[in-house]
């Protein structure tokens, strides 16, 4: 569907008009102000009630007075429209500031007007729904036409489709409760989902009138396309729908907040491949906890499962590889800290190009201060814990420049604790605990920052 310029459906940001209908009460001055408020909150369309009240109702409406109000619907109408000359003058005045006009004509007279004016779509109010003369007579302009159904059954709809696809129109359906405001248990999400399954050629949306945009937002949870809320400057204004109006916070949040939700909307229970980074560390997989000689069998005895989720055999295979006989002596895993550091690269914590040599002499330089280290954080008891799981991986990560070797090493020791303690890690945890803890571990490192590296290390 396109109105104007924009283009509205399920693929498209959800569209949010903003509807000042009549509350600027019969001021021009007011509308410009209101049309101000909604631009600098973000607002792309703009919607105006066009009344020309001789010709929308009878003098019956006199003796008519709406649930929100204290006079006859006919006096309101008489007060707060707005002749055709300053109705010119607001579609100008919003247009200059780069939005979409559109109004809801209330009458034929009203129609006409519209379609002098030139305006690129028409909204529908519910209470036109099935005045099936009105809509038959505006579908003949040939012009995109958003239809709020509130009031209104699927049977009366249909009729009202019928007309809209007869005339090959682009069209919109808006699910509306006409309560002025509508309480909570009378939005019915539900009816706005039969709308979508009983006419997949529409576009389909909410026009609310709570007092929140939480309805709106769960509208979009659910797919519309399109969210009609009133709207104010200001929510000391006087006026029958002031109460069920946004203010231009409220009017950028919805906006703002229907981006995002659109965003969420969709797909299926299946991991993403951007999860893969977190996979890599967080499933688990199987390892030994007691030395294997090759024909003995896996037992539940001396193998379990273990993080990362990089190794060969997957958690899910635990109990399938019960009993089978192993055709090699297995060493017992300790913690195998080679692989989470892998998952680490994956990660993006260490980049690649610090992963070239495998220092051996690190062993002898190195080893009594580490051991040091990490009797101070009661990490490890015994030497052969530390050889077991820290060299392995700490050789090949070193440089062989001094400076390198001392930063890497420091940072490979922080990971590698913090993980321990933690069991979970993300990017900034570690970067943080890096740059307040490696002077702790290893006093003597230079002065030069995590960030000035990082560049180059990470």
């Amino acid at each position: 569907m396109l109105i104007g310029s924009r283009k509205v459906g399920v693929n498209h940001n959800p569209l949010v008009i903003v509807e000042i209908g009549i509350n600027h009460e019969g001021s021009l001055k007011t509308a410009y102000q209101m049309v101000d408020a909604a631009h600098s909150s973000g607002a792309e369309i703009i919607k105006h009630q066009t009344h020309v009240v001789e010709d929308e109702m009878s003098g019956e409406a006199k003796k008519i007075i709406p649930g929100n109000a204290d006079v006859s619907i006919y006096e309101i109408m008489e007060r707060c429209a707005l002749n055709e000359e300053d109705e010119i003058k607001l579609k100008e005045y919003v247009e200059s500031k780069g939005m979409i006009f559109i109004s809801t004509p209330f009458s034929r007279a009203a129609a006409d007007r519209l379609e002098r004016m030139g305006v690129s779509a028409y909204k529908i109010g519910s209470g036109e729904c099935n005045n099936y003369p009105l809509i038959e007579h505006i579908a003949s302009f040939g012009k995109p036409m958003i239809v709020s159904t509130g009031m209104n059954d699927i049977v009366s709809v249909k009729k009202t489709v019928g007309i809209l696809e007869k005339y090959k129109i682009q069209y919109a359906l808006l699910h509306t409760t006409n309560l002025y405001p509508t309480p909570s248990h009378l939005v019915r999400f539900g009816a706005m989902q039969e709308l979508q399954r009983e006419f997949p050629n529409a576009v389909i949306g909410l026009s609310d009138h709570t007092t929140s945009n939480l309805a709106c937002f769960g509208a979009v949870a659910l797919g519309a396309s399109i969210l009609e809320r009133h709207f104010t400057d200001s929510m000391d204004r006087d006026g029958p729908d002031i109460v069920n109006s946004m203010d231009p916070e409220a009017l950028s949040e919805l906006i703002e907040g229907s981006i995002e939700l659109a965003k969420m909307r969709g797909g299926k229970k299946e991991a993403v491949k951007e999860e893969q980074v977190t996979i890599d560390f967080a499933f688990a997989t199987v390892v030994t906890i007691q030395a294997i000689r090759m024909g003995e069998r896996l037992t539940k005895e001396n193998i379990w499962v273990k993080r990362p989720g990089i190794g060969e055999i997957k958690a899910d295979s635990y109990n399938d590889i019960i009993g089978k006989v192993v055709n090699k002596d297995v060493e017992i895993d300790k913690k195998n800290l080679g692989l989470l550091l892998k998952s680490l690269l994956n990660y993006g914590i260490i980049h690649e190009d610090s992963l070239n040599d495998i220092v051996d002499i690190l062993r002898e330089i190195y080893k009594k201060e580490i051991m040091n280290v990490l009797k101070k954080e009661n990490d490890f008891g015994t030497e052969d814990d530390f050889d077991s799981v820290y060299f392995e991986t700490m050789f090949y990560f070193l440089k062989k420049d001094k400076l390198r070797k001392h930063y890497l090493l420091s940072l490979i020791i922080c990971i590698s604790l913090f993980f321990k303690k933690t069991g979970y890690m993300t990017t900034e945890e570690i970067i943080e605990y890096i740059e307040t803890k490696r002077q702790d571990f290893i006093p003597n490192l230079r002065e030069e920052t995590f960030w000035e590296l990082e560049e180059e290390y990470i």
